[in-house]
């Protein structure tokens, strides 16, 4: 904390291997951002502006033939929460309300992996690259709500 009203810090947040239910691909996303927050009252009660780089990584697969793909963009980030800190430099708190949000195109990568004949390889991987490529930018590209149950920080 800079003071009764500014706090400084940053940030790692990882979104486990999940699928959505639409696409047939699972994905899994981190985000790092450097943040500052403002307290307005003085106390626990923040609101938060950053910003950082965020990575998706998705895959998808027919028996022998399988897609990867990722894509990594810079990303701001907002919140509002409430985050209390200890003489010890320990913090606990929580986040009812953030977003983040790709800027810019982002940088986009597809590869096939397995084994199987050229044929067979052009026709699923087409059909599997969709699906990657779907599932990746619906998290990479467009602002993800967020909410954080509990914080945790030390001030060193």
């Amino acid at each position: 904390r800079v003071g009764k009203y500014v706090s400084i810090g940053a940030n790692y947040q990882v979104l486990p291997k999940m699928k959505l239910p639409i696409y047939s691909a699972t994905a899994t996303s981190f985000l790092i951002d450097v943040y500052g927050r403002l307290h307005p009252f003085g106390g626990a009660f923040y609101l938060s502006f950053g910003g950082g780089y965020q990575e998706t990584r998705g895959t998808a697969s027919a028996g022998a033939i399988g897609a990867e793909g990722e894509l990594s963009s810079p990303v701001l980030t907002a919140s509002l929460g409430w985050f209390w800190m200890w003489e010890d430099g320990f913090g606990i708190g929580f986040e009812p309300l953030g977003l983040s949000v790709p800027v810019g195109a982002g940088n986009s990568t597809t590869r096939l992996t397995g084994d199987a004949t050229l044929v067979e390889a052009a026709t699923t991987f087409s059909d599997l690259k969709k699906q990657v490529d779907d599932t990746v930018d619906q998290i990479g590209k467009y602002p993800v709500p967020q909410f954080n149950l509990v914080r945790i920080g030390l001030l060193f």
